[in-house]
């Protein structure tokens, strides 16, 4: 750790992140050059390196409860000293550098709580920026989340029981909820002032207990073996360690892991700084390409008759003037399995195949997908202030499909089995020999709409934001409909007939159930809640 001076000579060393859970270093070349003096911000106690054994091999039952996700133990090291400060971040400390307090139970001196693990990353990341720019740190160190192992490192402090005050944890020990399942009740209503209860062996306070602490790292299970300085990345489920003032004692374990979305933000997370080496958590990218959809007007709905060749409905009336006052971004294809998968570890689709669109989502799967996506790319600057990656409104919906077509599809008054993903052509009269184990197909096989869109008829059926309700008579710009209890869904999908595939077909489903029918596209448009 640098301490203070004007020159320094520096080893280079290169970190090797490939390997999950591991770093590997080689040598490289010795360089002089200049450096700001260090000038750690006030609280902050100086971790040295070492060795320790991480994990826990805790037996699942009382009292302690351990898991899986805590083996193996393994031998760890940390090979470069780092500053942690000794207290966590105070709603005071966030509120001065951040302008704001997500905190539920309010005191200056409380630890901040309701912070997502952006909000926790975007609070060092301004916290560094404030630091390098009097020069009290150099380019090399950063103010950053700890990983998981400088965490658990400096949690134990030398210790190797479950908790650095030794076996058990007591309510004078930290503040926390119960000693165990059927224990002691510690009668909190919440938090703590921070260096409320005594220091570990380094002299950090509240390492159990009070507010659990995002770490830098992913979630991920441990792997067997000695590593060193290991940093897990790549992930949208990140690592919360420590326990907070609700947590039984078991869950304030110097080992106990939990993951979590890094967009959760319950009144009990917070945060603790390091000052240590910079590091750069590599975040997913679903690489999703985004088409540009002017603003304009279109008519929305249909008149068609209720006998073939179109079975128009109800529902789809009255036909009315819409105004889209906003251009937006809207996906190309469906969101395919591929595509879901880079931020998320599961695949629920009927129909497996990483081009096959993603199915078998519910409406909330299909919003959380989006939600992350948007935290993920603002934090890249990539989304403009008053936007976010979102599903589409119906009416966003219908206009982007029509494309500025006024026909009964986007190809014209009829729709043949070449044209899109369907089960049968009442404009053929015939079968496009698609059957219940065939299933999807790869996005983008068939012609793209003039908008540059691809399966807007068929393959899957696609959520919208909207709830499900009659439409209105008259002009109206913008439409979005909330507060119903069924989803609209649109498009039509591989196993239904050309009349459900029509650019005004409209159908509704339950947001909390899935279909292998459908599935979804998304939007980069002005913010909305439905």
């Amino acid at each position: 750790m640098i301490m203070s001076g004007d020159t320094w000579h520096f080893q280079f060393w290169h970190r090797d992140t490939a390997a999950q859970g591991a770093s590997n270093f080689s040598n490289g070349l010795s360089v002089t050059f200049p450096v700001a003096p260090l000038v750690p911000i006030a609280g902050m106690v100086q971790i040295h390196s070492g060795s320790f054994d991480m994990g826990s091999n805790a037996t699942s039952g009382a009292p302690y409860s351990g898991n899986s996700s805590e083996r193996p133990v393994h031998s760890v090291t940390i090979s470069q000293d780092f500053w942690m400060a000794e207290h966590e971040v105070t709603q005071a400390e966030y509120q001065s550098l951040m302008g704001s307090n997500p905190s539920t139970i309010l005191d200056p001196n409380f630890p901040v709580g309701g912070v997502s693990w952006f909000d926790a990353r975007a609070y060092c990341m301004a916290l560094t920026a404030q630091e390098q720019a009097v020069g009290n740190i150099p380019a090399c160190l950063e103010y950053r989340l700890p990983t998981e192992a400088e965490w658990e490192y400096a949690c134990r402090a030398g210790s190797t029981t479950e908790y650095n005050t030794g076996l058990g944890l007591l309510c004078a020990d930290a503040r926390f909820s119960t000693t165990n399942y059927s224990g002691t009740w510690c009668l909190n209503s919440g938090p703590a002032i921070v260096g409320s209860f005594a220091p570990n062996a380094f002299g950090l306070y509240d390492m159990h207990g009070n507010a659990s602490e995002w770490c830098l790292d992913s979630y991920s299970d441990y792997n067997a073996g000695a590593v060193i300085d290991p940093f897990v990345t790549g992930s949208v489920i990140g690592t919360i360690r420590g326990g907070n003032f609700n947590s039984d004692a078991t869950g304030c374990r110097s080992a106990k892991r939990v993951g979590f979305s890094l967009l959760y933000a319950p009144m009990t997370f917070g945060l603790r700084v390091v000052l240590a080496e910079a590091l750069d958590p590599v975040l997913p990218d679903p690489d999703v390409q985004m088409v540009a959809i002017p603003a304009g007007s279109f008519v929305m709905g249909s008149n068609a008759a209720s006998g073939p060749p179109y079975y128009g409905g109800a529902l789809e009336r009255p036909v009315h003037s819409v105004t889209i006052s906003q251009g937006f971004r809207m996906s190309e294809t469906e969101i395919t399995q591929a595509q879901y998968s880079a931020l998320f570890s599961w695949n629920t689709s009927s129909f497996v195949g990483e081009d096959l669109p993603m199915e078998s989502v519910r409406w909330s799967d299909a919003r959380n997908f989006c939600s992350i996506l948007t935290a993920l790319e603002r934090a890249a600057g990539n989304v403009p202030a008053g936007m976010e990656y979102r599903l589409p409104t119906e009416a966003e919906w219908e206009y982007a499909c029509r494309a500025g077509t006024m026909t009964e599809f986007n190809v014209g008054a009829d729709l043949f089995c070449t044209d899109a993903r369907f089960s049968y052509s009442f404009h053929s009269n015939s079968s496009c020999g698609v059957s219940s184990f065939s299933g999807t197909t790869e996005v983008g096989l068939h012609s793209a709409n003039a908008f540059g869109l691809f399966d807007m008829h068929g393959n899957v059926s696609e959520w919208c934001l909207d709830s499900y309700s009659s439409y209105v008579s008259g002009a109206v710009t913008d439409p979005f409909v909330t507060g119903g209890s069924k989803r609209v869904i649109r498009g039509g999908s591989w196993d239904v007939q050309s009349n459900c595939c029509r650019s005004a077909y409209r159908d509704d489903f339950r947001p909390e159930e899935r279909s292998d029918d459908i599935g979804f596209r998304i939007v980069l448009a002005g913010v909305l809640v439905p």
